[in-house]
């Protein structure tokens, strides 16, 4: 459907086009996000080398199995009560006694103020309790 006088131009514009894209890289947004930060001297050097192997990744993952399942049931449980609760309310019978839902298994306590962190928040929480305890 091109007018068939720009036809011509528009295949030889096209045909840059695409010569040049093939050498393009693809744009990186962190890269120019970083830039000029104080985090750019960090990613340079953690970028050589250290990744971990797949075989590392597998264990990793291994290690942190989805449990799914237990995340579900307590999910459940607490929509049940939470329903036993506004049934009680609407009926106006005696609400029923409260049930605090199970810890979850996965964070990590803090030895000096006995607070549970996920494994990331742990990592930067525990050394800056330690500090401000000691």
């Amino acid at each position: 459907t091109f007018n068939p006088d720009v036809l011509p131009r528009h295949e030889r514009i096209c045909s840059k086009s695409q010569r040049n894209a093939e050498k393009r890289k693809p744009f990186d947004t962190a890269k120019h996000r970083i830039a000029g930060t104080e985090i750019e001297a960090f990613m340079k050097a953690n970028r050589r080398g250290n990744r971990p192997s797949t075989s590392e990744q597998k264990a990793a993952a291994a290690k942190k199995r989805s449990d799914w399942r237990r995340k579900h049931e307590t999910f459940i449980q607490s929509i049940r009560a939470a329903r036993t609760v506004t049934e009680a309310v609407k009926s106006g019978a005696p609400l029923p006694p409260y049930q605090p839902s199970a810890p979850n298994p996965d964070y990590v306590e803090c030895p000096h103020c006995q607070r549970k962190f996920q494994e990331s928040a742990a990592e930067r929480h525990i050394p800056f309790c330690k500090e401000m305890t000691s």
